[in-house]
C-alpha cells in the first residue's frame, strides 16, 4: 500500500484550533461567544487568570466576557487550598485502608495503550555507535511496545541527516495496541498531507484524546479502510504493505499479521455517540468507588494541578486548559472498543509517558502556564510526531508489526524464512530490543532465553534492556520499611530535610493543613532516598541471572549506555545511587507522574572475549 493513497480524501482542517487550523501556540482561553463578543476569541493568550493560573486572555475585555464561563473551573472545590480528601471530609476509614493490598487495579482488564514510564530513546547513539553512523544500517525490535511514544524519541534521535535504513519490529500481545501502532505510522509516515503540523496535531488525539473534530474522524475512518482493504490480499497470517513516501530512494514499507484486521473491522463498524462514550469513560475516570484512590494521588498535587487533572477525567481530551472543545463531535474509535467500552484503567494518564520537565519548558515558549501540564504535553507529543514524520519523509523505514505473546514471537522470528521483507530475511538480529516491564510476569530468565539469541552478533553495541516495577515487592530489604527500621528511618531524615528545603506556598500549606495525607506523602517518597541497588542484586541473584547470563554467554552491563538505572539519576553518573532533583523536577516525576523511584533498569550485551 502506498502511503500516497490517501490524495483521494480530503486531509486539510486536522488540526485543533478554529475552522481546523492547528493550534502554533495558546489562544485566549474565551473559547465561546460572550455578551458582546462573538465566537471564539483567536488571539493569543498572554495575561493569565490569577486565580487558577490554568487559562490566559489576551485583554481584560476577553477575560471579564469569559468570566460566567471560567468561574466554575477558576473556583473549582479540588483547586482550593484548604481542600482535604473524601475521607477526612466525611470523618471515616479511607477505603484503601481495608483493601487487602495497597493498589486495587479499576477498569478495562488488560488494555495498557499507554506508557507509563517517560519514553526513551532506545538507540541513544552518542553513548554507542556514535552519531556519526549516518550510513548505519539498524534493525530495532519493542518486544511489547505499548503505545509508540518510544519508537518515536529513537527514530528523533538519529542524525539529521541520516543516510542508512532502520527496520522496526514493534510487537504486543494485546490487538488493540498493535492495531492503534499500526494505524499512527500510517498516517505519520503519509507523505501527501502537506501540513505535517496539522498531521503530528491529529495523531496527539488519536493516541491520548477521547473525542475527535468530524475532520479527524473521518481521516481515521479513511485509514481503517485503507487498511482493510488488504484483508483479500492474503489469508496468511503475515501481510505485506509498501510504498514510496518521498521517491524512489526513500521507502516506508509494513508487515503485520491478518489478526490485526480483525480489529479494525470489529472498530470500523461500531455504531455509538461521543455522549454514550463519554459515560463510560467517567464510569471508569471518575466512579464513585474510587473517590478515596483518587484524592489520594491528588493528594500529592498542588490546586491547578488537582483542577487539570480532574479536567482531563472528565473530557479526556489532551489539549490546553482552556482550548475551545466544541468541534470535538465524535469518539475516538480507537480509544473505545466497538461497544464503545474506554479501554483504560482509571490510573491511565498521558502525563506518565514523557519527560513532563522538558514539556513544561517547551510549553512555556507557546506562552503555556506551566501549571497547564496537559497543555504543554500537547505542544510537546506534537513536537515529537511532527520531527518523526518529517523523518519518515527523508528516511528508509520498514516496519513490522504484530501481536503475538512474547516468547511465541520470538520462536516465531528465529524461526521465519520466507515470510521477512528482503532486509530482515531470517535469522533476526536486532541492534537494540526492548522488553518493557515483561519481566514482572514471566521473569528475567524466560526473557533473556527467549530474546538474548537474537541480539546482533556482529554490533558490539547491539543490547536487550528490559526493567521491573515490581521487583520490589519479591525482595524484603528492597523498600525501607517496618521490618528495616534504621534504614527506615534514615530514608524518612532524608525526606524531611528534603521537604524543608521546599519553600513553596503549595509545600508550607499542606504541611500545616494535612497532616495525615502529608504522612501519606512522605511514605511513598521514602523509597526515593534509599539505595536500593544491592536489594536489587540480591533479587537478580535468586532469580538465577549470573547462570542464566553464563548459559547464553551474554551479560548485564555494570555502565549502562542506553538507559539510566534508576529514574531521576543520570545516565552519565554511573555511581550515583539516590537522585539529586531539585525539588520542582522531584514533585513533577513522583507526585504528578506517579513514578515510585524504585523501578530498576537492566541492560545485557554479548559477552565478547577480549
Amino acid at each position: 500500500m502506498s502511503a500516497g493513497a490517501s490524495s483521494n480524501v480530503e486531509l486539510l482542517r486536522l488540526g485543533s484550533g478554529i475552522g481546523g487550523k492547528t493550534l502554533d501556540y495558546l489562544l485566549c482561553a474565551r473559547s465561546e461567544s460572550g455578551k458582546t463578543l462573538e465566537g471564539p476569541c483567536p488571539n493569543k493568550g498572554d495575561h493569565r487568570c490569577s486565580e487558577c493560573r490554568l487559562v490566559k486572555y489576551c485583554s481584560k475585555e476577553c477575560q471579564r466576557e469569559h468570566w460566567r464561563i471560567h468561574k466554575l473551573q477558576c473556583r473549582h472545590f479540588y483547586g482550593s487550598k484548604d481542600w482535604e480528601p473524601a475521607w477526612t471530609r466525611e470523618k471515616r476509614t479511607a477505603a484503601f485502608m481495608n483493601d487487602s493490598k495497597n493498589y486495587i487495579q479499576f477498569g478495562r482488564e488488560g488494555h495498557y495503550l499507554w506508557g507509563n514510564m517517560p519514553a526513551a530513546d532506545y538507540l541513544n547513539l552518542s553513548h554507542n555507535e556514535g552519531m556519526d553512523q549516518i550510513y548505519r544500517d539498524f534493525n530495532l525490535c519493542f518486544a511489547a511496545s505499548g503505545d509508540i511514544r518510544n519508537m518515536v524519541k529513537t527514530v528523533n534521535g538519529l542524525p539529521e541527516n541520516y543516510q542508512g535504513k532502520v527496520s522496526i519490529t514493534m510487537n504486543d500481545f494485546n490487538p488493540y495496541v498493535t492495531a492503534r501502532n499500526l494505524i499512527l505510522v500510517c498516517m505519520l509516515t503519509d507523505k501527501l498531507p502537506p501540513d505535517v503540523e496539522e498531521l503530528a496535531e491529529a495523531a496527539v488525539h488519536y493516541s491520548y484524546s477521547a473525542a475527535l473534530t468530524s475532520h479527524q474522524a473521518q481521516y481515521l475512518s479513511y485509514w481503517m479502510s485503507q487498511i482493510l482493504a488488504f484483508q483479500s490480499f492474503s489469508p496468511h497470517p503475515m501481510v505485506f504493505l509498501g510504498g514510496p513516501v518521498a521517491d524512489d530512494l526513500t521507502n516506508v514499507g509494513f508487515m503485520f499479521n491478518y489478526s490485526i484486521l480483525q480489529v479494525f473491522k470489529k472498530l470500523s463498524g461500531a455504531q455509538y455517540s461521543l455522549k454514550d462514550a463519554l459515560e463510560d469513560m467517567r464510569s471508569v475516570t471518575l466512579a464513585p468507588s474510587r473517590v478515596d484512590y483518587r484524592d489520594r494521588h491528588l493528594g500529592r498535587m498542588r490546586p491547578p494541578h488537582r483542577v487539570s487533572y480532574l479536567s482531563h477525567a472528565e473530557n479526556g481530551m489532551v489539549l490546553p486548559f482552556g482550548a475551545a472543545r466544541a468541534s470535538f463531535t465524535e469518539p475516538n474509535r480507537i480509544l473505545f472498543n466497538e461497544d464503545g467500552n474506554w479501554l483504560l484503567r482509571d490510573s491511565a494518564n498521558p502525563l506518565h509517558g514523557f519527560d513532563l520537565v522538558n514539556a513544561v519548558a517547551g510549553g512555556k515558549k507557546r506562552h503555556v502556564p506551566h501549571e497547564d501540564l496537559h497543555g504543554s504535553l500537547f505542544f510537546h507529543v506534537k513536537d515529537q510526531f511532527a520531527e518523526f514524520a518529517r523523518r519518515a519523509r527523508r528516511f528508509k523505514m520498514e516496519f513490522v508489526f504484530q501481536n503475538r505473546e512474547m516468547r511465541q514471537f520470538a520462536e516465531f522470528l528465529k524461526d521465519s524464512k520466507s515470510d521477512a521483507p528482503s532486509s530482515t530475511q531470517s535469522p533476526f538480529f536486532f541492534d537494540r530490543i526492548d522488553t518493557s516491564n515483561v519481566m514482572d510476569s514471566i521473569g528475567i530468565e524466560a526473557i533473556l532465553r527467549a530474546w538474548a539469541p537474537l541480539l546482533n552478533p556482529k554490533n558490539e553495541h547491539s543490547a536487550l534492556i528490559a526493567y521491573s516495577m515490581n521487583w520490589i515487592g519479591k525482595q524484603h530489604d528492597g523498600k525501607p520499611g517496618p521490618g528495616n527500621p534504621a534504614v527506615y528511618t534514615r530514608a524518612l531524615r532524608k525526606v524531611f530535610d528534603f521537604q524543608s528545603k521546599d519553600t513553596s506556598e503549595w509545600n508550607k500549606a499542606r504541611l500545616l493543613t494535612n497532616a495525615e495525607l502529608n504522612t501519606s506523602i512522605r511514605a511513598l517518597q521514602v523509597p526515593a532516598f534509599h539505595d536500593n541497588e544491592p536489594a536489587f542484586n540480591t533479587f537478580l541473584k535468586r532469580e538465577k541471572l549470573p547462570e542464566v547470563c553464563k548459559s547464553l554467554n551474554i551479560r548485564r552491563r555494570n555502565i549502562h549506555r542506553i538507559h539510566t538505572k534508576r529514574l531521576g539519576i543520570p545516565l552519565d553518573n554511573h555511581d550515583q545511587k539516590i537522585h539529586d532533583l531539585n525539588h520542582e523536577d522531584f514533585y513533577t516525576l513522583t507526585s504528578i507522574q506517579g513514578v515510585s523511584t524504585s523501578e530498576r533498569f537492566l541492560e545485557f550485551e554479548i559477552a565478547r572475549s577480549l
